[in-house]
């Protein structure tokens, strides 16, 4: 009887990961699917179609779907597991969005590099919002085998909102982006869109890392940037990305395109960095602390061993 909780709890976490993965997340890529760029084909990203209004409508419904099943599912399994539930929801909306080559393509001649900055704000905006409301909802009932969750509550919302301000949250900031953009751009060779996907939980996971291992070395164990710091990194890779592709392509973007000689850091749309964060972030902040933990305990080991060894030899 006493394993019936544990059992219960369990398998809700299941109905929400599942209900993510083919209920949410078909949704959520339906919604996208619906928008059509000028030329009546599909090579759209949010707000770089033929309707900008229709475009802003389907952003904000898909954040919302995924808010729907994310909130619950971080009440009841912790901050991480909400993340990982919101990967999933807009990997789903990401993938039936266009590749930027596609896109640039399809608009004959204009550029996309001012549409897809906005949608960088917007999209990073609305992700910074859904992962506070994460870590506001969230409740670690217990831990999982690393130990590692996310703090969820009020006071976690709080404390990360004031330690960007810290010197850890500056440092982390500054290291999560130059860290994820470069890890992210070697790894987005090609616009496909599994390939910038791929690339963006790649550079995430070096923002996570990289944020925590910087602000812990300047200002020290106890001040560590907070969780949101490789999210905000995210969010403004989003909006680098276009700026960059477009001071790197000069005038013609769509002789650019047709070369396949894009600035690879522009592979990766606004929405793709935002699905890549929700599981890169976690896995990158997770990894650093597991790192600065093994490293604490073998130190602690060598000094143990050296203070033997040091009694023995003076008996």
């Amino acid at each position: 009887m006493s394993d019936a909780p544990n059992i219960a709890r369990i398998s809700i976490r299941w109905v929400f990961l599942l209900g993510a993965l083919f209920v949410v997340g078909p949704l959520a890529s339906r919604v996208t699917a619906g928008l059509t760029a000028a030329d009546g084909s599909q090579h759209t990203s949010l707000l770089v179609a033929s309707s900008v209004s229709e475009g802003a409508f389907a952003t904000f419904a898909v954040f919302a779907l995924t808010a729907l099943i994310v909130l619950p599912g971080a009440a009841i399994a912790g901050p991480r597991r909400g993340m990982l539930l919101a990967c999933f929801c807009l990997a789903w909306a990401s993938w039936t969005t266009g590749s930027v080559d596609q896109i640039i393509r399809s608009l004959r001649g204009q550029s996309p590099v001012g549409m897809l900055v906005v949608e960088g704000v917007l999209v990073g905006g609305l992700m910074l919002v859904l992962v506070l409301a994460i870590l506001r909802v969230g409740r670690v009932q217990e831990r999982g085998p690393d130990g590692l969750d996310f703090p969820g509550g009020r006071g976690s919302v709080i404390a990360n909102l004031r330690g960007m301000a810290s010197l850890g949250g500056v440092v982390g900031l500054a290291a999560a982006v130059v860290l994820g953009g470069l890890v992210a751009w070697i790894f987005a060779i090609e616009p496909l869109k599994g390939q910038a996907v791929f690339a963006a939980v790649l550079g995430s996971i070096a923002a996570g890392a990289g944020a925590h291992m910087a602000s812990v070395t300047v200002a020290g164990e106890d001040h560590p940037a907070p969780a949101v710091t490789g999210f905000l990194a995210a969010a403004i890779l989003g909006i680098v990305g276009p700026i960059a592709m477009g001071a790197m392509g000069g005038d013609d973007l769509r002789q650019v395109a047709y070369a396949g000689d894009l600035f690879a850091l522009g592979h990766i749309l606004p929405l793709d960095w935002a699905a890549g964060a929700m599981l890169g972030v976690p896995i990158g902040v997770t990894w650093a602390r597991s790192m600065l933990e093994d490293g604490k305990t073998e130190s602690r080991q060598n000094d143990g061993r050296r203070e033997g060894s040091t009694t023995l030899a003076g008996s």
